[in-house]
């Protein structure tokens, strides 16, 4: 079933429509090109995710089945300082998702919970840079060196990865307290104009608001910064994402089921807004969920790769997810 959110915010604006769809694996697609070249994304053709869950626990998430990534790069001298990549299958000069992982800014949760998304977007036709980075617990982590860790990973991403990958079609994305240090990364100058966009999965944006919460997660805030907002407010500021820094092309991508990042993180910022019905905060994760599907329209929109080849092979998916 199709599902379309319309999502306001700062007063009367309103912006971006996302459309949640069945979308499978596609192979062998033939592109019209016309006189602009633009890389080709071929799904691997026994890639056929069923959307079938909503509101994606994190146990269910790990037992999922997952790839492995073709070669892990250091970016960096610390052990914690590498990145992941992933190259799809049947495809030449892919274009390229750089992406971080969240948990809560906390070492406990490590990029190993992020290789099911890998594996999607893998198997969609993206090749994939994941960012590890120290984070608090770590020597060197917590604000602000996990936030210069990313920056220097997207940074040493964009520099040294074009002998495997279209670096001139590159979309940075982050999930939850990882959505939010991709969206300030991208915000530097060294990379704000090298990048197609930036795509935040339930990011976090206001730091300082988002500590007044008290969950698990929102709990962990003031360890991370290493300090409150009463105490650092300077600090505070500096990580809060604005949006006048970021690409022209940013996006957030939130679930109405999200009990971790709620919206009004997203309401602190004027830029667009998907909002996907009953997804949970894994979802967007989650290659089984259906807010997987949002996450690729959004893709296939920032990055220029046959528009109109696509759009029909989602057409065609969607029929058969509605049995026509």
């Amino acid at each position: 079933m199709v599902t379309l959110v319309q999502t306001p915010f700062f007063g009367a604006k309103t912006v971006y429509l996302t459309a949640i769809t069945l979308l499978v694996g596609f192979a062998n697609a033939t592109y019209a090109l016309g006189e602009e070249t633009r890389p080709q994304v071929i799904a691997d053709v026994n890639f056929c995710y069923t959307p079938s869950r909503e509101n994606t626990a994190y146990s269910e998430l790990l037992k999922t089945e997952v790839d492995s990534p073709n070669k892990l790069i250091a970016y960096g001298d610390s052990p914690l300082q590498f990145g992941e990549l992933w190259l799809p299958y049947n495809s030449t000069n892919p274009p390229l998702v750089i992406f971080v992982h969240g948990g809560c800014w906390l070492n406990a949760y490590d990029i190993q919970h992020s290789h099911a998304l890998s594996t999607g977007l893998r198997r969609s036709g993206y090749a994939v840079w994941s960012i590890e980075y120290r984070r608090t617990g770590d020597e060197g982590g917590g604000w602000p060196g996990s936030l210069m860790d990313v920056t220097a990973a997207i940074h040493y991403g964009l520099n040294n990865l074009n002998k495997h990958v279209d670096i001139n079609n590159t979309v940075v994305m982050g999930h939850s307290a990882g959505g939010h240090l991709a969206l300030l990364a991208s915000s530097d100058k060294r990379i704000v104009n090298r990048i197609k966009g930036v795509i935040g999965l339930a990011a976090i944006i206001d730091p300082a608001l988002y500590s007044q919460g008290t969950n698990s997660c929102e709990s962990a805030t003031a360890d991370f910064m290493g300090g409150t907002a009463l105490e650092i407010p300077d600090a505070y500021k500096a990580a809060t994402v604005v949006a006048s820094s970021l690409p022209t092309d940013s996006k957030l991508l939130i679930g109405s089921a999200d009990r971790i990042v709620s919206k009004t993180q997203s309401e602190q910022i004027n830029i667009m807004v998907g909002e996907v019905a009953r997804a949970g905060h894994f979802d967007f994760i989650d290659p089984h969920s259906w807010a997987f599907s949002g996450i690729l329209r959004s893709l296939a929109k920032m990055l220029p790769v046959a528009d109109v080849t696509i759009e029909k092979a989602l057409e065609a998916t969607d029929r058969k997810a509605l049995g026509k």
